[in-house]
């Protein structure tokens, strides 16, 4: 059953995309992007905390944190967001 909803949504979504696929990617690319900066961060935190303790010296959250601003930033760009 739970298969049969999934094809179905699926299904609607092609057939959206087909009507109309400059709204779907818009849609697509916008979630997409609303979730980078959602999680903006959880990214921070994760990339930190994985760096290693020669680059924690130098570095703090808050330019780990520019930079993932910047790059999701940049991504926004690329696949065209609009600015929020």
């Amino acid at each position: 059953m739970e298969y049969i909803v999934a094809l179905l949504v699926i299904a609607l979504i092609v057939a959206i995309y087909f009507k109309q696929p400059n709204k779907v990617y818009d849609v697509v690319v916008g979630s997409l992007i609303e979730s980078l900066r959602n999680k903006e961060g959880e990214i921070v935190y994760g990339l930190y905390n994985k760096l290693p303790q020669s680059i924690k010296d130098k570095v703090d959250s808050k330019v780990i944190a520019d930079i993932v601003g910047f790059t999701i930033g940049i991504v926004a760009d690329m696949l065209g967001e609009k600015e929020v």
